[in-house]
């Protein structure tokens, strides 16, 4: 009985061990061994590369073990462009291309997959897997290569589209696909392999929607202005990308809007006249709005019946719209828009004795009164703000800069009221520790519809060097008109500026982390051109320093050499 209650015992603890065994087999994770990294190997191609007198419709692959594709509709780059679609069979380790059309006679095709085709498991794609082939008797051995960035920034675009197309063809990037088409690295870098002797045009885009063409409203593009001809390998070409709408300007609509008129157009515009083409007792106020999609007319005098203008526009590169818009106004019960402004620099900005303020309104003003614009030092110490001197407006008067040099000693009014006249010269010292405040007060401007500005008082101190930096350099060209800008190195907006001096400082520089840009006027005109595609105009140059310039608080930098 007893050796009997024994194998009971023992028969229990086996079968106890078996389960807990097999519970742990059933939750654990083998290793499965490291990680396989190795991409797959091509072991057999038809056609073999190099191929000459090919004339089927396939493309077959075979590899060293079992694949799959991956996006190879825009990873699969076929230069020249094929006529037709082509269908995808995988099989394992075999991937095999169907073209519904067949090639064209006596030409190289070039077949680049890049990242479209990889293993099964990890997905390690195959490297650097190109095939040549020519339905002719040669196979064209023409290259050209070279590198895309942006043209303001110098930052490498990658995955971007490069096109060459035939100089004698109507064709574009904006209307049609490329004849060659290669995409840039993540270095930005491109090549074109196999290419046929002859004379070409050679554009990039960011081909956001992937269609193998730019958008012309929002996708950045570049040219080279010159054609190519290729009868020997040409690299280092250098393609710039800048984001400009190219489509010529156009009125889309021209229609009472609520008590305005409004004039909407299909793009930004750089700047327009609206010039009545009668005799009118006042001017005819407008401005751009919608971010410069619209101008929007004011009814200031008030206009009773249909007024013909005569519309004329120019975009920024330099297309031109002319039309006669008859502007009437209809009674409409929603309010008109709020008067207000925005002052540049904000209160509490530590600024120096040379002052600049921007202000922008969001209505043409009409008036402007005088006595209510002043610098105040203290609740006895004003200095008036002179129209006549002090100030800029643009053309449309829905921007004014004030200019006022702050000296150590100026004529100041000892006053106890805003209107009181200057009276006495008081000393005033800037310091780190005094500043000033601009004072705009109520109605010190009037809009065209008769809207009064709300007062502000703008306080700011004065910059102490001791808390900024100084930069000075030497800009080397030949050069007589052009633009120095100090941009912040992480955003590249423009911090400071200036314009014509080859010899440039810029004085109280914050610290921070910066880059120095020059824009060149080649033509003369007083600004810079971003170029005519359409006339194959290349934008005006553009030098970026390559250094990031780092400043710190009481530093000066000098020696900065920027070369053409």
């Amino acid at each position: 009985m007893r050796k009997r209650n024994y194998w009971i015992v023992i028969a229990g603890i086996y079968f106890f061990i078996q389960v807990f065994v097999t519970s742990c087999a059933n939750i654990s994770t083998p290793t499965g061994g490291p990680k396989d990294t190795i991409p797959p190997a091509l072991v057999k191609v038809n056609p073999t590369g190099g191929a000459v007198h090919y004339n089927e419709r396939i493309v077959r692959l075979e590899f060293n073990e079992a694949v799959q594709v991956k996006d190879l509709a825009n990873q699969l780059i076929i230069t020249p462009s094929i006529q037709g679609e082509y269908k995808t069979k995988i099989n394992k380790n075999t991937v095999e291309l169907l073209f519904q059309q067949p090639f064209d006679t006596n030409t190289t095709y070039t077949l680049s997959f890049r990242e479209g085709i990889s293993d099964l498991n990890e997905g390690n794609p195959v490297e650097d897997l190109q095939l040549a082939f020519s339905t002719g008797a040669f196979l064209d051995s023409m290259s050209i290569s070279g590198t895309v960035q942006r043209l303001l920034t110098g930052e490498p675009v990658a995955d971007a589209l490069v096109g060459l197309y035939r100089a004698k063809d109507t064709l574009n990037i904006f209307n049609s696909r490329p004849y060659y088409l290669s995409k840039t690295d993540e270095t930005g870098f491109f090549q074109f392999n196999n290419l046929k002797v002859g004379e070409y045009l050679l554009y990039a885009t960011a081909d956001a929607n992937r269609n193998l063409k730019t958008e012309a409203s929002n996708e950045p593009f570049g040219f080279i202005k010159d054609t190519i001809y290729l009868n020997s390998n040409i690299d280092s070409l250098n393609i710039n990308l800048l984001s400009i709408n190219t489509n010529p300007p156009a009125v889309n609509s021209a229609r009472p809007s609520g008590p305005y008129f409004d004039i909407r157009l299909n793009k930004a515009v750089k700047d327009y006249e609206l010039q009545p083409l009668e005799e009118t007792e006042e001017p005819l106020y407008s401005n751009l709005v919608e971010e410069n999609k619209t101008i929007r007319v004011y009814n200031a005098w008030p206009i009773q019946d249909s007024l013909a203008t005569f519309l004329s526009l120019t975009d920024s590169l330099g297309q031109q719209l002319q039309d006669t818009v008859y502007v009437k106004f209809q009674e409409s019960k929603r309010e008109k828009g709020p008067f207000e402004y925005t002052v540049i620099p904000k209160s509490g900005a530590a600024v120096e004795k040379d002052f600049t303020a921007t202000i922008s309104f969001t209505k043409p003003v009409k008036e402007v009164n005088t006595d209510s614009l002043f610098i105040r030092y203290d609740s006895l110490t004003t200095v008036q703000i002179v129209p006549e001197k002090d100030f800029t407006w643009n053309s449309r008067r829905d921007r004014l800069e004030i200019n006022k040099l702050l000296e150590p000693t100026k004529t100041i009014a000892n006053q106890s009221s805003e209107k009181a006249s200057l009276q006495e010269e008081i000393p005033v010292q800037p310091t780190a520790t005094n500043g000033f405040s601009l004072h705009l007060g109520k109605a010190a401007f009037i809009s065209a519809e008769q809207d009064s500005s709300k007062a502000s008082e703008l306080s700011y101190r004065w910059a102490d060097a001791k808390n900024f930096g100084l930069l000075q350099g030497r800009f080397s060209s030949e050069a007589d008109s052009f633009t120095i800008q100090l941009l912040d190195a992480n955003t590249f907006k423009v911090v400071k500026e200036v314009e014509n001096q080859h010899n440039f400082t810029f004085n109280y520089v914050a610290p921070g982390e910066y880059r120095i840009r020059v824009l060149i006027d080649e033509n003369e005109n007083g600004q810079w051109d971003p170029g005519n595609i359409y006339e194959r105009i290349e934008p005006e140059p553009v030098i970026l320093l390559d250094e990031t310039i780092s400043l710190k608080a009481n530093w000066e930098l000098k020696e900065i050499e920027v070369r053409e």
